[in-house]
């Protein structure tokens, strides 16, 4: 066992000096991400991402906790991770590469193909049903914690990751627990009260998250109204005061029920991670299966989208897709910037508790 430590831990004289050369990818409240070249790892993987963050007790604690979580784990939607590197000012922790941020995705682009939305709809829920099968809950599901990887350059495949585990936790069906919330906007009810939350309903509270983000991807807005009025923002949340008037006009009336059940005030009433991956599946599978009749309707001239279809087809649409036309308009660019700009609380604030 000391040895398998030894391995994941090295220290070494100066991080700064032994990566002269990283390059920073994104920074947070309290560390910062750079890609690095590491070719004195355990592993076989020289370009790499590097989490790091100043070498203080609390600090230390957290990224030991988050490398304990991830370093056993094997699942394309979650980073693997290597080894922690310290110097006596510093520790950081090196991980799988991703790519772009899943927020800076939504935001880039006009929309996302049906099959395209509804492939990382099961990427999403296929790896928050393995966290949630090993009692792992990731406490802050939100795009800018999602990144996408490239799977397969030939192809040009393209896969989402779950990433930043600082507020993950590993629970018991036995106890009870009581957490500070993650990131306000996608921050289920449950998750701001005083009661304490048994392990069921914390799974609960990623599910509601990963339905906000898939009506991010739908609307390119959050779900909340109340931009920096943080106490505006608790109480639309507990009330259940959805923005659901942002879906595109004519969104079908099952769609708009399908993300109102993931994020339901109500935990016991949102479906698990494996009954939303396994829906998205059907969904997936039957866009594949009916790409052939889609290219049929075209040489008709008709628009291949299924929006084209029956009324029963057309809510499986509307669960996958967004506004097919290409482009951004201005309007549309300043609501996500307005978004992109809100300043957010920190990971660690407890200030919803405070305003009752």
């Amino acid at each position: 066992m000391k040895d398998e430590k030894r391995e994941h831990f090295r220290q070494i004289n100066d991080i700064d000096e032994e990566f002269k050369s990283k390059r920073l990818l994104g920074k947070g409240s309290l560390t910062c991400v750079f890609e690095i070249n590491d070719e004195h790892g355990s592993d076989n993987v020289p370009t790499k991402a590097f989490k790091l963050t100043t070498s203080n007790e609390e600090m230390t604690e957290m990224l030991t906790n988050e490398f304990k979580i991830l370093k056993d784990l094997d699942c394309k939607h979650i980073p693997a991770v290597y080894q922690m590197i310290a110097d006596g000012n510093q520790i950081g922790m090196t991980m799988e590469l991703g790519g772009k941020s899943f927020f800076d995705e939504i935001v880039d682009r006009r929309s996302f193909s049906e099959a395209k939305l509804a492939k990382f709809g099961v990427d999403l829920f296929s790896g928050l049903d393995y966290l949630h099968q090993r009692n792992i809950v990731h406490r802050d599901i939100k795009p800018e914690n999602i990144v996408l990887k490239k799977r397969n350059t030939f192809r040009r495949e393209t896969t989402l990751m779950i990433v930043d585990f600082s507020m993950a936790t590993i629970v018991s069906d036995k106890k009870s627990y009581r957490l500070p919330p993650g990131t306000i906007h996608y921050c289920a009810p449950e998750a701001l009260g005083f009661e304490k939350r048994r392990s069921a309903a914390m799974k609960a509270g990623d599910v509601y998250g990963m339905g906000a983000v898939l009506f991010t991807a739908r609307t390119k807005s959050e779900i909340i109204y109340g931009d920096d009025d943080l106490e505006l923002v608790v109480q639309n949340i507990l009330q259940g005061n959805l923005l659901w008037d942002r879906l595109p006009p004519g969104t079908p009336e099952p769609e708009s029920k399908y993300l109102q059940e993931l994020t339901h005030r109500n935990w016991r009433r949102r479906p698990t991670a494996l009954e939303a991956m396994n829906r998205m599946v059907e969904i997936h599978e039957w866009l594949n299966s009916s790409s052939s009749s889609r290219s049929r309707s075209a040489d008709s001239g008709l628009e291949t989208s299924i929006s084209s279809a029956h009324d029963s087809d057309k809510f499986i649409q509307g669960l996958t897709s967004c506004d097919p036309s290409p482009g951004t308009d201005s309007s549309e660019k300043e609501k996500v910037s307005e978004d992109r700009k809100r300043k957010r609380p920190s990971n660690n604030s407890t200030f919803c508790f405070n305003i009752f």
